[in-house]
């Protein structure tokens, strides 16, 4: 890439098209280490939750490959990143916090903390004026891992995926089933 080309994207606009580049939001859950708070988990349970990061991990890597590749788009990546042990300033069960959107929820179980940062920064990644869902020129991904209801669903060799665009996720899923 070019000094021109940067100053170009970050502009956001082709410079041969003139048109606004299309904005890809990359989101990962990264929950460093997941003990379950105060509704602790029992040392089986623990033992890889050090995994509980792999979602960030998979979103620098996209945003990296998507960079290096030099790739028509803007790109947004956000990380919501948190530590889930017991302190004095844990959650316990019964707090209610007041999320980014500002509705409230009550903290009915501590071991839901990857829920609670994925849902303020899928609100973040929807927030801010280069954000026009409606320009078709936005898509939105996120890596988390999966919940435990996921899991028992579909087994551990397949992600759960979920869309607003069938259109869309068919073209990606046809994406990833291409190898080279």
């Amino acid at each position: 890439i070019t000094e021109e080309e940067t100053i170009n994207r970050n502009k956001e606009i082709d410079k041969k098209t003139k048109q606004k580049l299309p904005l890809v939001v990359i989101v990962g859950k990264g929950v460093t280490f997941d003990t379950g708070g105060l509704n602790i988990k029992g040392g089986g349970g623990m033992r890889n939750m050090k995994r509980d990061m792999t979602g960030a991990a998979q979103a620098i890597a996209l945003a990296l490959l998507v960079v290096d590749s030099a790739l028509p788009v803007r790109v947004r990546l956000l990380l919501p990143i948190v530590e889930n042990s017991i302190s004095g300033a844990a959650l316990r069960p019964g707090d209610v916090i007041r999320a980014r959107n500002g509705k409230t929820t009550e903290i009915t179980n501590t071991d839901a903390e990857g829920r609670l940062i994925l849902a303020d920064a899928l609100v973040a990644a929807t927030e801010g004026e280069d954000f026009d869902e409606d320009s078709g020129g936005v898509l939105v991904v996120d890596f988390a891992t999966l919940t435990g209801a996921a899991r028992m669903a579909l087994g551990n060799d397949l992600p759960a995926l979920f869309s607003t665009n069938m259109v869309e996720m068919n073209k990606l899923l046809n994406l990833s089933m291409v190898v080279k």
